[in-house]
């Protein structure tokens, strides 16, 4: 059996999640759905030359999304954080989840989960409104990794955006058998909103941009399952 993995999708309405997910579940680009629907998405990939089964939960943004993070985090192993380029109000939503996220670790004592900040539609430079060193920046200051990517352009980036997030929780569950347990020492969170180191194992090294795309893959037995959203798909 394959290594199971699972990430959930978060951010606001319109920055494209569940385009992301789709991409990479299917290779196309979608560009009509609903998206008051969550959905839960299963594929058979190969990262790091490993077969796994990445699971995706496409969630969306709704007045309660903040007070459902425990469910999510619950679920899930990694956690993929979107907002759009072409708005600065996705990327101060994008940074009240991160903040929620850590508090949320922090209140039950324990290291949070791998995340990685996503600035989706690269694609609309003529639009951009969150530079590139903004979306570097807020990574760094919450310890996520961080890349830009579109849902529109070439497929190998946003594979990269899964593949680096699967990744990360395998060095992160390497770590975790090499290493017993121990007690951790939380501090507080600044008034800036920059997290303590100790809330993190991941050092400045992995917050660095992943945002060069990976060789493409080989073709393989890969298989994904659609299940309540409805997609129209677009070559």
């Amino acid at each position: 059996m394959p290594e199971k993995f699972r990430l959930v999708m978060l951010g606001p309405l319109g920055v494209g999640k569940s385009a992301l997910t789709v991409k990479y579940l299917t290779q196309k680009y979608i560009t009509d759905y609903d998206p008051y629907i969550d959905g839960k998405y299963s594929k058979l990939d190969i990262v790091g030359h490993e077969p796994v089964l990445a699971r995706v939960w496409d969630t969306y943004a709704h007045p309660g999304s903040y007070t459902e993070l425990e469910k999510y985090i619950k679920w899930s192993d990694a956690m993929i954080v979107v907002y759009s380029t072409t708005s600065k109000e996705s990327f101060e939503a994008a940074q009240t989840y991160l903040k929620h996220i850590h508090v949320h670790f922090r209140n039950k004592g324990l290291e949070t989960q791998p995340i990685m900040l996503v600035g989706n539609k690269r694609d609309l430079d003529r639009y951009r409104e969150v530079d590139f060193y903004e979306g570097q920046e807020m990574a760094d200051r919450f310890h996520c990794l961080f890349q830009e990517s579109s849902a529109r352009g070439n497929v190998n980036a946003v594979y990269s955006v899964f593949h680096n997030t699967i990744k990360q929780i395998q060095q992160e569950r390497a770590f975790s058998r090499a290493e017993p347990s121990s007690a951790m020492t939380i501090e507080p969170i600044s008034s800036t909103g920059s997290l303590p180191k100790s809330l993190s194992r991941r050092s400045k090294a992995t917050s660095k941009s992943t945002g060069t795309s990976p060789k493409p893959l080989k073709k393989s037995s890969s298989t994904f399952k659609i299940f309540n959203k409805g997609f129209r798909l677009f070559t």
